[in-house]
C-alpha cells in the first residue's frame, strides 16, 4: 500500500553483503531471468569475484509519480544503516511526507483508484499476517 512503509528487497552475490543489508531469505529476490544491464554487469563482476548487490523498493504499481522519493528514502536508510554510512536524510523525508500526503490527495480524488488502493492494502495486510504465521510455525 502507498501508506505503508516501502518493502526493499534485492540480492547480492555475498552472503556477507546480504547479511549487512539486511537481505533475509524473505526479503531476497528469486526472480530468474532477462534484468537489462544491471544484470549483465553483476554476472560480470561476480565472475571477477567482485561481490555485488541490487536492491529493490517495492512500489505499488498504481503510484505513478517519478522521482519518488518515499522510495529512495527507503533504499537509502537501508544503505545507511547497512554500511553505517551516517547519512543525513531529513530533507528527503520531508520530501517524502508530502510526497505520501499529495498521492493519498490524489488517490482521494478518485474512487476507482481508492477502491483499488483499498483492495491491495487488505491484501497486502493477507499477506503479512499469513507471513508471520508462517514465521511462528517455523520457529
Amino acid at each position: 500500500s502507498h501508506a505503508k512503509p516501502v518493502r526493499v528487497s534485492g540480492s547480492a552475490t555475498a552472503e556477507w553483503l546480504a547479511e549487512t543489508l539486511s537481505l533475509s531469505e524473505r526479503t531476497r529476490s528469486t526472480y530468474q531471468g532477462p534484468t537489462g544491464i544491471v544484470g549483465v554487469l553483476s554476472q560480470a563482476l561476480r565472475e571477477k569475484g567482485i561481490p555485488t548487490a541490487s536492491l529493490w523498493a517495492n512500489i505499488p504499481f498504481y503510484v505513478q509519480r517519478t522521482p519518488n522519493p518515499k522510495g529512495s528514502l527507503a533504499l537509502l536508510e537501508r544503505l545507511n544503516s547497512g554500511f553505517d554510512l551516517q547519512l543525513t536524510l531529513h530533507d528527503l523525508e520531508v520530501f517524502a511526507a508530502r510526497f505520501e500526503a499529495q498521492v493519498a490527495a490524489d488517490i482521494e480524488q478518485n474512487p476507482e483508484i481508492a477502491e483499488y488502493a483499498r483492495r491491495v492494502a487488505d491484501a497486502a495486510d493477507e499477506l503479512e499476517d499469513d507471513d508471520a504465521e508462517e514465521i511462528l510455525e517455523e520457529g
